[in-house]
């Protein structure tokens, strides 16, 4: 696949969701990720990316994620093109709103501006924070917006030679689907 900033891009296997029931939140567990082949090949960091229309359970997935304990201490980028950021409190501690535009205990809450605008330079600057995270993470999570097509994201997330897409499942809410 080629995307909109000229380089190419590989992306990982794309996996379509009908819709989010005990059994797919169980099958997407922790251990379905950490074992996938090739997890543990590469010197960097692999970023496993949700995406989907409004109201199709990515916020649901990332949750449940966060619940395991092998996936609780993996950051979390958080695309939202709100200017409230809800999607990156739901994940955030409770203690601990998250920071707009930063990695904030291993949460980044990317809206407003940082979603738009800036979307280059804070997703820059929010992997440059998790790669000097001790321990260093075996993989990120993140959290496209519905709201937009997630090139903008890709291309953002891909800067980093560090990081690759290693995952991009796409959600659907089976129930609205037309």
């Amino acid at each position: 696949l080629k995307k909109p900033c000229n380089d190419e891009l590989s992306l990982a296997p794309l996996l379509f969701i009908s819709f989010i029931t005990e059994e797919l939140l169980s099958f997407f567990s922790a251990k379905t990720i950490l074992n996938s082949p090739f997890h543990t090949l590469f010197e960097f960091n692999g970023i496993h990316a949700v995406s989907g229309n409004p109201g199709s359970g990515k916020t649901t997935i990332l949750r449940r994620w966060r619940q395991d304990k092998a996936l609780k201490d993996s950051p979390v980028i958080v695309h939202d093109l709100s200017e409230f950021g809800l999607d990156a409190e739901l994940l955030a501690d409770e203690d601990s709103p998250p920071t707009p535009g930063c990695l904030k205990n291993r949460v980044a809450a990317l809206h407003g501006c940082h979603a738009r605008e800036k979307l280059h330079i804070s997703v820059a600057n929010v992997l440059q924070e998790i790669s000097k995270l001790d321990p260093e993470p075996d993989l990120v999570l993140c959290e496209s917006t519905g709201a937009a097509l997630p090139w903008p994201l890709i291309c953002a997330l891909t800067q980093d030679k560090r990081f690759y897409i290693r995952h991009f499942i796409v959600t659907v809410d089976a129930l609205n689907l037309h």
